[in-house]
């Protein structure tokens, strides 16, 4: 298998969404590196749900990176990615 580099983005005490899912704290004004360790990515892997999250930041965050997301209830794909499911091992050999 390929090298895969998880990115999860995390508080301080281990949470990644607050208590009502609110992940408003993931922006601010300073990018701490961000920006160039996306720009060292291929491809991005997530599910779907969280692909639909992003869908509601406005500007999506990782244009012109081919993105793949698991799914149960979507197939083919969109703007953005490519909807698939399966396994991921496979895949991403």
């Amino acid at each position: 298998m390929r090298p895969l580099v998880c990115f999860i983005a995390t508080s301080l005490d281990g949470y990644i969404a607050g208590p009502a899912a609110e992940i408003d704290w993931l922006f601010n004004d300073q990018d701490y590196g961000y920006t160039q360790f996306v720009a060292g990515e291929d491809t991005v892997v997530m599910s779907r749900k969280t692909y639909d999250r992003c869908l509601t930041f406005g500007e999506y965050p990782y244009p012109g990176i081919p993105n793949y997301d698991w799914s149960r209830a979507r197939q083919g794909k969109d703007a953005h990615a490519i909807f698939v499911s399966g396994d991921i091992e496979e895949m991403l050999n």
